[in-house]
C-alpha cells in the first residue's frame, strides 16, 4: 500500500472489477459465434504449407514451421475475437 502523506489517503494496488453482463445463448447464436468458419482461407493455406515442411529433417524448416504455427494461432485468436 502507498500512503500519500499530504492527504493522508491510502491507495490500494487492487483493481476494482467492473461487472459485465455475459451474453445469453440466444445472443451468441445471433452473433454467428457457432456458425462462423473456424479458419480463414489464409489460415488454411498457411497450415497447408506448414504441414508440408513440418516433417522435413532440417533445422531451418522446423523453425519456419514453428513460426508459421505461431502466426496461424495469432490469426485464429484475432478472428475469434471479432
Amino acid at each position: 500500500h502507498r500512503s500519500n502523506g499530504a492527504a493522508g489517503v491510502r491507495l490500494s494496488r487492487r483493481r476494482v472489477a467492473t461487472p459485465c453482463r455475459a451474453k445469453t445463448l440466444e445472443e451468441r447464436i445471433a452473433s454467428g459465434e457457432f456458425t462462423k468458419p473456424r479458419s480463414s482461407p489464409a489460415e488454411d493455406l498457411l497450415n497447408g504449407v506448414r504441414g508440408l515442411i513440418r516433417n522435413v529433417d532440417n533445422p531451418q524448416a522446423r523453425g519456419l514451421s514453428v513460426s508459421l504455427a505461431k502466426l496461424s494461432r495469432r490469426w485464429r485468436n484475432e478472428s475469434m475475437s471479432r
